[in-house]
This record gives structure tokens, C-alpha cells and sequence, in this order.
């Protein structure tokens, strides 16, 4: 998970699995580490992660331990509209605080969690997989459908076939149908005569 790392004021032992740490682990005050993320930050049958870095920035008291990380990365998406394959930057951050008497709750700025110990692991895999899905658009549009803003342009009705000139669309008829027609008249002249 970890390809390079930069820490500012402290040292953090970064042979951790993903995006784990130990408190204990973690420097006192603030820090900062730098990551490139892997593709198994998202899951199978999420769209797929091209590439990915993170930038975490730590502050760690005897009360509590805050995680606040910036996230840029760049995901394969595939359109709605035209089933294309498309890349989609994302950009976003979000912060974590893990303390004692949290009351874990989480919105889409920032979670509380809950830890009773220095030697607990905080994990925040979770945490920056769904700050990357939640930035992603309902609906995936590929960029050539979209205008300079980012709207989705209309699209034309494209129709196939030949139509004789003499013909319009509400001449033309499925042979099925007008035999139902006939069918329901028949059934509506023989209930009157009743």
C-alpha cells in the first residue's frame, strides 16, 4: 500500500497493512504522511482506481487522535449513456477523530469513532474507500456528453429503417395490433346486440 512516505515532526513506522496505524505508533502533536494508494483501497465491483494518493495529516493528544486526509485519484468509470469506459478525478477530504467518549457518528465531513486504548489499531481503509465512492456522480456521464460546465447535453433520437414517403409514424401499424382491433370490435358489436 505504501510507496513513498514523508513525514513532517515526527517519525511513523509505515510497515503497517493499508491504511491501519497503532496509536502507540503515532507521534505525539502533529504529523504528516503521504501516500500512494493501490487499487484494493476499493473493492470488487467498484469502479476501478487508476491511481491514487492520499496525504494524511495527524494530531494526537493524550485525548484523542485526529486523522484529516486529502485524497486525489483518478478512477475508471463507465458511462450511462454509451456504456463507455471514461476517467473520473476525484477530489476530496475528510476527517476522523478517534477518542474515548466518542459517540460514533459520522456525517459527510468527519466521523467520531471510539477507541479505549494506546495500543488499539485505528483503521481508516473504510473510511477513504467511501470518501472515494461518495464523490463519484449518480449517474456517470462520459465527458463527451457533457457541455463546458459539466451538464449533460441532449442527445438525439436516432431513428433506423426506411419510412415511404407516403407513410407517417401513426400510419404505420403492427399487423398484431390491428388484429386486436378487430377483435375488440367484433367482442363490442356482439355485447351491444345483447
Amino acid at each position: 500500500m505504501l510507496v513513498r512516505n514523508t513525514i513532517k515532526n515526527a517519525s511513523i513506522n509505515v510497515g503497517l497493512q493499508y491504511l491501519t496505524f497503532k496509536t502507540q505508533e503515532i507521534p505525539e502533536g502533529r504529523s504528516e504522511l503521504h501516500l500512494d494508494l493501490t487499487s484494493d483501497v476499493v473493492e470488487e465491483g467498484d469502479p476501478r482506481l487508476i491511481s491514487g494518493e492520499a496525504t494524511l495529516h495527524f494530531f494526537k493528544t493524550a485525548f484523542f487522535v485526529e486523522i484529516e486526509f486529502e485524497l486525489n485519484a483518478l478512477l475508471e468509470l463507465q458511462c450511462d449513456r454509451s456504456l463507455d469506459l471514461f476517467e473520473y478525478p476525484v477530489q476530496t477530504r475528510y476527517k476522523v477523530v478517534f477518542k474515548a467518549d466518542a459517540s460514533d457518528i459520522a456525517d459527510d465531513r468527519m466521523a467520531e469513532r471510539t477507541f479505549a486504548s494506546q495500543g488499539e489499531e485505528l483503521d481508516i481503509t473504510t473510511d477513504i474507500r467511501d470518501s472515494i465512492l461518495l464523490a463519484l456522480p449518480i449517474q456517470p456521464i462520459h465527458p463527451r456528453f457533457t457541455d463546458d460546465e459539466g451538464n449533460p447535453v441532449d442527445f438525439e433520437t436516432q431513428k433506423f429503417g426506411f419510412l415511404n414517403e407516403s407513410e407517417t409514424e401513426h400510419e404505420i401499424i403492427d399487423p398484431r395490433w390491428s388484429k386486436l382491433k378487430e377483435l375488440k370490435e367484433q367482442f363490442s358489436h356482439s355485447s351491444s346486440s345483447q
